[in-house]
């Protein structure tokens, strides 16, 4: 999935056919020099053509989400007697993720958008060791972090820009805020393993309830066209989820389960 991503941010770095809008919705646009042509639009409600400001968009993306900060315990359970309780990071709890984005765009001129986006995420559990005594160590199975939400947010255009490759590129930056719902987590199977074999504890903890947190993201990424109304391109970013109440009587240590992580999408939006 790397190697894709990878490849179609190549391919994204083409021209954008529309980029040469200027003025005021309600009449004519003006010139830009893109630095591979000048282009002059015709008015917003006579034309979809790829030249002319389309108020209205649909938009949908998918990408891998990698964990970068965030921990998940801050130190193990101390009810099960270890000697040396170890932090275990959100990083090192989740093998990277999954994310599927579906949402609409409003242009309120042609260098800037609002943003309305819905989105799915899942992250899929590691075993972890949590500490040890003497030769023995505690360790156990996250369940997946999967979460739902919506955000909203705005994003900006710069002018277009000569690329390698291709003509032009049209970067952007967006900046988004909402909220997500996040799904229990928890920990199985756990085991303490020592020279002996392994003995199991108990079959698990209840760890986070699930439940909604804020979030906040910033992103920047390219676009191009693919045909008269649908352009591609691809993105990156930080984003952040805020933390998880943790469950009273539950795994010791538990610390919010916060999140920071970098998606890197490929993206679509169709001009209406």
């Amino acid at each position: 999935m790397r190697i894709v991503l990878l490849s179609t941010a190549a391919i994204a770095l083409s021209g954008c056919s529309w980029l040469g809008l200027g003025g005021h919705h309600g009449g004519s646009y003006g010139h830009h020099n893109t630095g591979h042509g000048t282009y002059k639009a015709q008015p917003m409600k006579h034309q979809h053509a790829g030249n002319t400001l389309a108020r209205w968009n649909f938009e949908g993306g998918y990408g891998q989400e990698f964990m970068t900060g965030g921990n998940a315990i801050q130190t193990a359970d101390n009810s099960l007697n270890l000697t040396t309780p170890t932090k275990t990071t959100m990083k090192s709890a989740y093998e990277v993720g999954e994310r599927i984005d579906l949402g609409v765009s409003y242009a309120l001129n042609p260098n800037r958008k609002l943003i309305l986006n819905g989105y799915k995420s899942q992250f899929d559990g590691e075993r972890q060791n949590f500490g040890t005594q003497g030769a023995t160590t505690l360790s156990g199975q996250f369940s997946d972090y999967e979460s739902y939400g919506i955000e909203a947010g705005v994003r900006q255009y710069a002018l277009p820009v000569r690329a390698p490759i291709v003509n032009s590129v049209r970067p952007y930056l967006e900046a988004r805020a909402g909220v997500a719902k996040v799904d229990d987590i928890n920990i199985s199977a756990v085991t303490r393993t020592s020279l002996g074999g392994v003995v199991t504890n108990r079959p698990g903890y209840r760890v986070y309830d699930g439940g909604w947190v804020p979030t906040a993201a910033g992103l920047v990424g390219v676009e191009t066209p693919l045909f008269n109304r649908m352009t591609i391109g691809v993105e990156t970013g930080l984003r952040y989820s805020g933390k998880l109440d943790a469950v009273d009587g539950g795994f010791a240590g538990a610390d919010g389960a916060s999140k920071w992580s970098v998606p890197v999408s490929l993206r679509g939006r169709y001009r209406f």
